[in-house]
């Protein structure tokens, strides 16, 4: 009986439920439909692309432009271009040659004026503050300006070491402390390496000709200069490739000996940096802007020790001021309809703070050297240090550069021509297809005829680049 009860009651409650639902279905189809409410709609962000490349590692410079993206108040979203280091200045060329270049771009001291006299570059000389300008030599001024206006600063600079395996000296019966100071210490310590590590595929040198900045500026032209040798003389306002004639010599029989990594015409400088840091070579030229990637991202675990690059010989160690080189500088595209943005971040990436603390993390070395003791770096675990300029460093005056007017697409796509065709010639050297004298002095002759034709035409005046009084041990001035 109480079952039936209990049935009725939920029967009822059933039928009751179903009458509401319905009442309710029939009023709300009598009221009248409320508009959707549409979820506000974000503004548009500008977005600016950005080249960048530099002598090292580019994941600091990715961190940077992360906290830009998140807390700049211009509506303005940067995207960093992923160009592989090898093809960088080819592609960027190609991007501006074409009017489709990037909003703002980091070049190399090679194409500088090149950037400069194509107008490629936006004039800031009315947007740097004078306080920024406080910061920076007459030097790093100069370097960045052209005919009167001012187009871009060097916030980094670069020095070049030789970095040598430590442990690989001990199993050599090398002094580890004793670095080879001369090329001919070089050649010597190289051999006994290789010889002691027969057949465990590690060799006393390496030589990376796959980038040519990297073997043949960064491995040659530049250490050379602390024994003096120069591409251009200031005081006589000539050109002269003979002085790397030791180097390639010294190169080449390495090459023969087998003291030298096998496939130094190929091999890209990251494949070098990676058999350094593996354990595989005992010496190699690096730069500061390596440090960062030796010890963050390629692990670099062996025991290994920092010296000065190797001179001629001993006489002429020290009969020039080891080359400090910029890194690339970061100017803003003149075609950028994004100007105000553009200058916003590059203020943001040339800011003391910015900088200043890159320096702390040991990715470059500021130009400024107020922001140097604004910002010190005290790390003591990193190789870093060994890097920061010396008494014997310093930058260099401009030397002329011989351009060509008719830059197009097709032309920038090849690998050299006109002024960058000295590398094809050290390439010709290293490969051994062309006798060592003779091509370089043939490339000598060029450059100089090159440098005629171009101050009777008026693009170089010799007065901009010639000093009798010229002293290689403080190019630009004590």
């Amino acid at each position: 009986m109480k079952q039936k009860k209990w049935l009725l009651a939920g029967g009822l409650l059933l039928v009751m439920c179903l009458i509401a639902a319905g009442t309710q279905q029939i009023w709300s189809m009598k009221m009248p439909k409320k508009q959707a409410v549409q979820p506000l709609k974000e503004p548009s962000k500008k977005q600016l692309t950005f080249a960048f490349n530099s002598y090292g590692s580019d994941t600091e410079m990715r961190k940077v432009i992360d906290a830009y993206n998140h807390s700049n108040s211009d509506d303005a979203l940067i995207q960093m271009l992923t160009i592989p280091r090898e093809n960088y200045t080819r592609t960027l060329n190609m991007l501006m040659a074409s009017g489709e270049g990037p909003d703002v771009f980091a070049v190399q001291s090679d194409w500088i004026t090149t950037y400069m006299y194509k107008n490629w570059f936006k004039d800031l000389s009315s947007d740097i503050p004078e306080s920024m300008k406080k910061n920076y030599s007459k030097w790093a001024l100069t370097y960045g300006s052209f005919n009167g206006k001012q187009y871009v600063i060097p916030y980094g600079l670069s020095t070049v070491r030789l970095a040598y395996n430590k442990e690989l000296f001990r199993l050599a019966g090398l002094d580890e402390n004793r670095p080879p100071k001369t090329l001919n210490e070089l050649k010597e310590t190289a051999a006994r390496i290789s010889q002691k590590q027969l057949g465990n595929q590690k060799y006393g040198f390496v030589w990376p000709l796959g980038e040519d900045w990297y073997g043949f500026m960064q491995s040659m032209e530049i250490p050379m200069t602390y024994s003096g040798v120069t591409l251009f003389d200031f005081r006589t306002g000539k050109f002269d490739t003979t002085g790397y004639v030791p180097w390639m010599e010294t190169m080449l029989t390495m090459k023969m000996n087998g003291s030298l990594f096998p496939g130094d015409l190929s091999m890209k400088y990251d494949t070098a940096l990676t058999q350094f840091a593996k354990g595989n070579v005992g010496m190699m030229l690096v730069s500061s802007s390596d440090v960062y990637r030796l010890e963050n991202e390629l692990k670099l675990s062996v025991d290994w020790g920092v010296a000065t690059p190797p001179a001629l010989d001993e006489e002429k160690a020290g009969a020039g001021a080891l080359m400090l080189v910029p890194e690339p500088v970061i100017g803003i595209n003149s075609a950028t309809p994004h100007s105000e943005a553009a200058l916003h971040f590059w203020q943001y990436i040339h800011s003391d703070r910015v900088i200043g603390e890159l320096y702390q993390k040991d990715v470059v070395i500021p130009v400024s050297s107020r922001i140097q003791q604004d910002y010190p770096n005290t790390r003591t675990s990193s190789k870093f240090t060994n890097f920061l300029p010396t008494d014997v460093e310093s930058f260099y005056p401009l030397q002329p550069i011989l351009l060509d007017s008719t830059i197009t697409s097709s032309v920038v796509n090849q690998d050299h021509f006109g002024w960058n065709n000295r590398l094809k010639a050290y390439r010709d050297v290293a490969s051994g297809t062309s006798s060592v004298n003779d091509m370089l002095q043939a490339e000598t002759q060029r450059l100089n005829t090159m440098l005629q034709s171009a101050v009777q035409m008026g693009s170089v005046s010799m007065q901009n680049y010639m000093d009798s009084s010229f002293d290689k041990r403080h190019p630009i001035g004590k």
